[in-house]
């Protein structure tokens, strides 16, 4: 008798912020209307399209809010403003890179900031040249626009290739982690 074992290994390569522009079907600012759990267990968001930065959606979104493996961050929150970039999967959307093409916008008295941390703001400082403090809304649109018209290529920005990690062993959070202090160093 012979038994045969397989292991599966997967590997999350985190690609640099301009990638992921580039890469997805869909770049919009929305609001999210509902969240709900299907029999599956698996969680989808409808959401209202406020902007749209790149592709033709609907002024209705539905995308997948649960992740589809261990390292995944996908999710949503009802209400939550949010900027996604979206990929086509089964013609249904889900967010890019494993959850990473999420960006919460956080709506003060003095503006709408991109709630940190997030690693698109490392890129979004060394291109736009913003100081220290909270990255706003509109460079967060200024920085979509220069990738997808190619004006991002002009500007050097240093991409970290720690970030390719074996899943296998890892808990989100502790990729979570590894993935903020990379982007964030000296922090």
């Amino acid at each position: 008798m012979a038994i045969w074992a397989l292991v599966a290994h997967a590997e999350v390569v985190l690609v640099d912020s301009a990638t992921m522009i580039r890469t997805s079907d869909l770049v919009v600012l929305v609001k999210v209307r509902d969240v709900v759990k299907n029999p599956d267990g698996d969680r989808w968001a409808t959401a209202d399209v406020l902007e749209v930065w790149k592709g033709q959606p609907a002024k209705t979104i539905e995308y997948r809010a649960s992740p589809i493996m261990v390292c995944d961050s996908s999710t949503a929150e009802k209400g939550e403003l949010v900027v996604l970039m979206l990929r086509t999967m089964d013609d249904k959307y889900r967010i890019a890179n494993s959850g990473a093409g999420r960006i919460v916008i956080k709506p003060t008295s003095s503006g709408q900031f991109v709630d940190q941390p997030n690693p698109i703001i490392q890129s979004i400082r060394q291109t736009l040249a913003v100081p220290e403090g909270p990255i706003r809304l509109e460079h967060l649109r200024q920085f979509v626009t220069m990738v997808l018209t190619g004006q991002e290529a002009k500007v050097s920005v240093r991409h970290n290739n720690r970030l390719k990690l074996p899943a296998r062993g890892r808990s989100s959070a502790a990729w979570r982690l590894r993935a903020r202090a990379a982007a964030y160093p000296g922090r």
